[in-house]
C-alpha cells in the first residue's frame, strides 16, 4: 500500500462517524448495577412478605407487584419461589449474623451461665430489630416440610445447639438446675422473641413500644432476671 493510499485511509476512519449507544438503552454497567439493584430489593420485599404471610400465601407475582417490578424479574434473579424463599434466608441470616456476630474469643472463657445470658440478650435484641426471622420461624415451623428441614439443617440447628451445649454445660458444672435441656432452650427462646412478635398488642394493651431501645434494654433485663432466677440453683 502507498504511503498516499495509507494516508487517505487515516483521513477516512478520523472523519467517519462515531457509533454511539442507542438512546435510551443502558450501558453493560448499568445493566449490571440495575440486576444488583433489582434483586436486592425484590430480596427485601421477600423477606417482609413470607415474614408476614408465610410461604403457602405468597405468590412472586405478589412479591413483585409490591417491589413495582414485572413478575419476569422474579423468575430472571431466582428462577422458582422456592429458590427465591432460599435466597431471602440466605440474605436475612446473613445480615443479623453482620449485624449481631458472635465472637467466640469473648464466649470461651466465661462460665456456662455467664455464656447463656450473653447469648439470650443478643437474640432478644436480634428479635427486638428484626422480627422477621422470629415470624418465618413461626410459619415455617408449624408444618413439616422440606423448606423447614433445610432452614433447621442450614441455619436453625447451629443456634440452638449453642443454647444446649451452654445448658448441659451449666447443669453438669452445678450451676443450674437438672430439667430437661429443650425444654430450658425452648422456654429461653420462647420468651425472648414472643413479645416482639406481638408488639402491636403489647402497644394496644400496655401502651407500651417494645421497640424503642430503652425497652429493649428493659424488657431483656426482665427477661433474664425471670428465666434466671427461675432455672440457676
Amino acid at each position: 500500500m502507498t504511503v498516499a493510499k495509507k494516508k487517505a485511509n487515516k483521513q477516512n476512519a478520523d472523519t467517519a462517524p462515531k457509533r454511539r449507544a442507542r438512546p435510551g438503552r443502558p450501558s453493560k454497567s448499568d445493566q449490571l448495577k440495575y440486576a444488583d439493584t433489582s434483586r436486592e430489593r425484590l430480596l427485601a420485599v421477600a423477606i417482609d412478605v413470607f415474614s408476614e404471610y408465610g410461604y403457602q400465601a405468597v405468590s412472586t407475582s405478589q412479591i413483585a407487584k409490591q417491589a413495582g417490578m414485572a413478575q419476569s424479574m422474579v423468575h430472571y434473579h431466582f428462577r422458582t419461589k422456592e429458590r427465591l424463599w432460599k435466597t431471602a434466608i440466605d440474605h436475612l441470616m446473613h445480615e443479623l449474623g453482620r449485624k449481631f456476630p458472635i465472637v467466640r474469643d469473648e464466649l470461651k472463657d466465661l462460665d456456662p451461665v455467664s455464656r447463656l445470658k450473653v447469648m439470650t440478650r443478643r437474640f432478644i435484641k436480634i428479635s427486638a430489630t428484626d422480627v422477621s426471622l422470629v415470624r418465618i420461624v413461626l410459619h415455617e415451623g408449624t408444618v413439616p416440610s422440606s423448606r423447614l428441614r433445610w432452614f433447621v439443617r442450614a441455619y436453625l440447628a447451629p443456634g440452638y445447639d449453642n443454647f444446649d451445649t451452654a445448658v448441659k454445660a451449666g447443669i453438669q458444672a452445678g450451676l443450674i438446675k437438672d430439667m430437661p435441656v429443650y425444654a430450658i432452650s425452648q422456654s429461653i427462646i420462647s420468651i425472648a422473641t414472643y413479645v416482639f412478635c406481638v408488639a402491636p398488642l403489647v402497644k394496644e394493651v400496655h401502651s407500651v413500644d417494645v421497640t424503642t431501645p430503652e425497652t429493649i434494654d428493659e424488657l431483656a433485663d426482665t427477661i433474664l432476671e425471670i428465666i434466671f432466677t427461675g432455672i440457676l440453683k
